[in-house]
């Protein structure tokens, strides 16, 4: 809060400093709020500031601030959201050494403030005014009232100050340094300096910004998880002049860069003038211009670009461009003006995509960190992904909090996400009435008819969505980046969305040849660049250097629902059936086995989509031309599943069909010796007639010996009848042999497991 001139003998007793021009604060010196609990109550407790001295009647207010309700309701109205200031602005259980004193006096009839209990800037730069003392005022003057307020009297007050502070900056004899402003204004940060400027327009239209103005935003929340990266961000905007941010939809440009911004503005030291230019819906040169000369409060009088120039020749100056990647390049090419005709200006851009000029910076910002699979619970509550996650979902649900029963599911759901922190702050909202684990259920289930409808959860309604439509839900961002695709970039993506998982650049581009997109495979390679340069493709390092890429799950389901646009589901499939076959049978006899780890996943997609397609012949074909790998590396179990349904579906008698026989028997035989488990169809498996055949034997012989026995038992008993002779070496005493020796018990009939039942 600026404190404006010398502090007065009531100045020690003021308990809050109220901040209206350029933002909403309000500052009790142990908190600092930038909104509160209703529009209402920021509009009454303004009216009451911005006239400190004065007493309002109730009938009065109630008709200002509610003027189509009748009397009786306003007057409720009003009696409700005095309670709920009162109790924000003197609270009942106050810490020890806070004043417990009244901040808003009232009766039945009016409301005034306490004397000293709140200081307004709008009360400080009125009575510079009158004083006269324009250097102190244009320092106050840091924006228009109440920005986002459009009641009628907030606009005729924010119109009556705007022409205050043009008046007074036509007073000014000479431009005034930066350094006098910042003193003028009492060491506070954030104030706008008068800009040093010979043209005819007032030196000081730069700091009384117009109706249109765009101050720096203010968020609300923290920011979360990105301190180090702000540090690293200072250095490069502070070294270059053009830092271009670039990210994919809701990874968090605008936050970063806005922070930054307020950081630089709140040092005052690196730049006289920080301002924040959103060029959403924004295209031609033109349009472009205007919103430059907007955000300065500038007059352009028909030339925007020369009125920017004038008002910032000689200043150090640092501007924000938010949302540039839908420009046309004449648009492109003003920002490169503007470069080249301001020394002092340095430009910090937010896009989706580079903008390609000479001396640019690119700033790649990759989304959140997510903690591994299986990670413990130490690094899990690390991440920042579920830091933000968890701090934004008590913001919606006070009770939440992660524990042992929830960990594993948020950070998983965090990973599903990809850690874009506008996924988590929309997967977020809907902790309100959805567990984790129930979110993230919905959202593993996509629909086959509808491959978007799970992605609908993470939206979200309210006055942002409603400024800027291209965040008000997953589906939105990437529909905005959907439409700034030139049709053969639309087409790759599209093609790349039906991959069976992440792929090699050679293997996307020999796909785009066989679906057709492409002439050459240098053409392919164009396309792929300009989508990883449009933030839509996902990246991973692979062996030697080589870049792994896939497609994020809602770019890939709204590429697919766009089932108007080239190549047709069913083809963009057989390509890759084909280039994953081609490259296969491409390896050396010695198949290298880091290569063949990155590319199994694909592997063992696209075999799952030849059999969805019906192609079984293809699976024991991409095995068979694998076939020397699996000596080195075992088969997993739904490549096995695979290829005993495309063996069950029938795929011929001839030379394939033997050699799939042959191969299967092969990887049941290495399966059954880690867990002795295998089922082939046809023959039931090489395996399985082995160990049948094994059953067999040992029941065959097992009856024999039986056999011997009760043959071996006949003989004795038919001996025994007589007495039966002497044993060797027994004498006379020896105790007489039994008459007959009683025939074994024979064993039970073995019956083998594979005959059947009786």
């Amino acid at each position: 809060m600026a404190d404006a001139g010398p502090a007065d003998g009531n100045a020690a007793r003021v308990r809050w400093r109220l901040r209206l021009l350029g933002a909403f604060e309000l500052d009790d010196g142990r908190q600092r709020l930038t909104r509160l609990p209703s529009r209402a109550a920021a509009a009454l407790l303004a009216r009451l500031a911005m006239s400190p001295q004065r007493a309002f009647g109730r009938e009065e207010l109630a008709a200002l601030l509610w003027p189509e309700a009748d009397a009786g309701t306003g007057r409720a109205r009003l009696r409700q959201t005095l309670s709920t200031l009162k109790a924000l602005l003197e609270p009942r259980h106050a810490a020890p050494g806070v004043p417990t004193a009244p901040v808003i006096e009232a009766d039945r009839r009016v409301l005034q403030l306490a004397p000293a209990a709140l200081r307004c800037d709008v009360h400080d730069f009125e009575q510079a005014c009158r004083g006269g003392d324009a250097v102190r005022a244009l320092a106050l003057y840091r924006g228009e009232l109440l920005p986002g307020f459009y009641d009628e009297w907030i606009v005729d007050e924010r119109r009556r100050l705007q022409g205050l502070a043009e008046r007074l900056a036509e007073q000014l004899p000479a431009p005034v340094p930066a350094q006098a402003a910042g003193m003028a204004a009492g060491g506070h940060a954030g104030t706008a300096p008068v800009p040093a400027t010979g043209a005819p327009r007032p030196p000081g239209v730069v700091a009384a910004a117009t109706e249109t103005a765009a101050p720096l935003p203010r968020y609300l929340s923290p920011l979360v998880g990105g301190e180090d990266l702000l540090a690293r961000l200072r250095a490069q905007v502070l070294a270059r002049r053009l830092v271009t941010l670039v990210g994919p939809g809701g990874v968090g440009k605008t936050r970063l860069a806005v922070e930054l911004a307020l950081r630089l503005q709140d040092e005052h030291e690196a730049f006289d003038t920080v301002r924040f230019v959103p060029w959403v819906g924004c295209s031609s040169a033109a349009q472009a211009a205007d919103r430059l000369a907007l955000a300065l409060g500038l007059d352009d009088q028909g030339d925007a670009l020369r009125a920017v120039t004038r008002a910032l020749a000689g200043r150090r100056t640092l501007l924000v461009l938010d949302n540039a990647e839908q420009l046309a390049p004449d648009a492109v090419a003003l920002v490169a003006a503007l470069a080249a005709r301001l020394p002092g200006l340095h430009l910090l851009v937010t896009s989706r995509r580079p903008l390609a000029l000479d001396g640019e910076q690119e700033w790649a910002l990759d989304p959140l960190p997510t903690p591994p699979p299986g990670a413990d619970a130490a690094a899990a509550l690390a991440s920042p992904a579920v830091q933000l996650f968890a701090a934004r979902a008590r913001a919606t649900r006070a009770d939440f909090h992660l524990h042992d029963g929830n960990l594993d599911t948020v950070a998983e759901l965090v990973r599903l996400l990809d850690g874009l922190p506008l996924a988590l702050e929309l997967a977020a909202a809907r902790v309100r009435t959805l567990p984790p684990a129930r979110l993230l259920a919905l959202l593993r289930a996509p629909d086959a008819a509808a491959p978007t409808a799970r992605w609908s959860l993470l939206a979200r309604p309210g006055a942002r969505a409603a400024d800027d439509p291209r965040h008000a839900s997953m589906l939105a961002v990437v529909d905005w980046s959907w439409q700034l695709l030139s049709p053969t970039q639309a087409a790759l993506l599209r093609l790349l969305a039906f991959a069976p998982a992440a792929v090699e650049a050679t293997l996307a581009e020999q796909a785009a040849l066989h679906a057709g997109l492409t002439a050459s495979a240098a053409d392919a390679r164009v396309l792929l660049d300009a989508l990883a340069a449009a933030s839509l493709l996902r990246r991973a390092p692979g062996a030697d250097d080589r870049l792994w890429w896939s497609v994020p799950e809602p770019v890939a389901d709204v590429a697919r629902e766009h089932a108007e646009a080239p190549p047709p589901a069913a083809a963009a499939r057989a390509a890759w059936r084909r280039v994953l076959h081609d490259w296969a049978r491409a390896l050396p006899p010695t198949v290298p086995l880091r290569e063949l780890d990155e590319a199994l996943p694909a592997l063992l997609g696209t075999l799952r989509s030849a059999l969805d397609d019906g192609d079984a012949a293809f699976v024991p074909a991409l095995l068979l031309a694998l076939a020397p790998a699996w000596a080195e590396r075992s088969l997993p179990a739904g490549g096995l599943q695979a290829l005993r349904e495309a063996l069950e579906r029938g795929i011929g008698d001839g030379e394939l069909a033997a050699r799939a026989q042959a191969l299967a028997a092969q990887l049941c035989a290495a399966a059954g010796r880690r867990d002795g488990r295998c089922s082939m169809p046809g023959r039931r498996g090489a395996l399985a007639d082995r160990r049948r055949g094994a059953r067999r034997r040992s029941c065959r012989s097992d009856a024999r010996a039986l056999a011997l026995r009760r043959r071996s038992s006949r003989d004795r008993a038919r001996r025994g009848r007589g007495r039966p002779p002497a044993r060797p070496g027994a004498g006379r005493d020896a105790p007489p042999a039994r008459a007959q020796e009683a025939p074994q018990r024979p064993r039970a009939r073995c019956r083998p497991a594979c005959s059947p039942r009786r």
